[in-house]
């Protein structure tokens, strides 16, 4: 049911720190077009019970409906979901933006890979070279909308070392992750 895109939502969603957003907004900042959003993301996210629609107002006033992330249930996916799902795919060495423990570099201070490579999102902008296990994002859009948004690439870095095999590397991931989110 879920889409990759929905991932990349969701946590931009969760980025926002629950200001007010237009579908439009949203659609602009994720590279993705209105209707991915709402149609399709918002949609399958309400489904899935990683999104909550809340509606403020009524009475005589301008009733406006605002998507609040449910951080329990996104927690519980990104955890023990996300990797069988969504799983990180190997492919050739390209370049592009660093991800994952290559890209945000202090949420992975202390971890130490035993590969030989820093996984990148292929992307014509990024002056990084991946070696053998780079990754495809979650969405093709991802790269480019991480870097106008620091806070959503440290969200989706994490998701990234989320969606391997690595068990030391998602460990390593979900403390922070979960910290993020607001967990202790």
């Amino acid at each position: 049911m879920l889409k990759p895109q929905d991932v990349m939502i969701v946590l931009k969603i969760v980025a926002m720190h629950q200001r007010e957003w237009k579908y439009s907004e949203a659609a602009l900042e994720l590279y993705m077009s209105p209707s991915e959003v709402h149609a399709g993301g918002v949609k399958r996210l309400k489904k899935c019970c990683l999104l909550n629609e809340m509606t403020m107002g009524g009475f005589g006033t301008v009733e406006t409906k605002l998507h609040l992330p449910d951080i329990a249930n996104i927690k519980e996916f990104l955890q023990h979901g996300l990797r069988y799902v969504f799983p990180s795919v190997v492919t050739e060495p390209v370049s592009g933006l660093p991800t994952s423990y290559g890209g945000v570099v202090h949420l992975f201070e202390g971890y130490t890979s035993k590969m030989s490579y820093i996984p990148v999102w292929e992307h014509n902008v990024g002056d990084y070279m991946g070696g053998v296990g780079v990754k495809p994002p979650l969405y093709k859009s991802a790269p480019k909308a991480c870097m106008d948004d620091f806070h959503f690439y440290e969200l989706m870095a994490l998701t990234e070392a989320l969606r391997t095999n690595d068990d030391q590397l998602r460990e390593f991931a979900w403390n922070k992750m979960n910290l993020m989110l607001g967990g202790v």
